[in-house]
């Protein structure tokens, strides 16, 4: 699930489903290839349903940047997410 704020309210995006694929690491990029995804993105805004559609996933090269647990993507469409490491306690 991501989550951001805007405005005071909170919009949160919930995939459910399974991607597959491969990746690798080249130049700077991940890049992803033999992608494909079966599953549901439902997006809500302040906990209420917003809209949802299929979950998709497409191959291109993706620019990132680790630093200690944290990986951060830039995406195509001038979107980003940023992945956090978690160690079970």
């Amino acid at each position: 699930m991501f989550s951001a704020y805007d405005n005071g309210v909170e919009w949160t995006e919930t995939f459910r489903g399974t991607t597959e694929g491969n990746w690798a690491v080249k130049n700077g990029d991940i890049l992803f290839s033999a992608v494909s995804s079966t599953g549901i993105v439902v997006v809500r805004d302040d906990g209420a349903y917003n809209n949802s559609g299929p979950l998709e996933s497409e191959p291109g090269a993706v620019p990132y940047e680790c630093s200690g647990n944290t990986l951060r993507e830039y995406f195509p469409n001038g979107g980003s997410d940023e992945l956090i490491r978690e160690t079970p306690s």
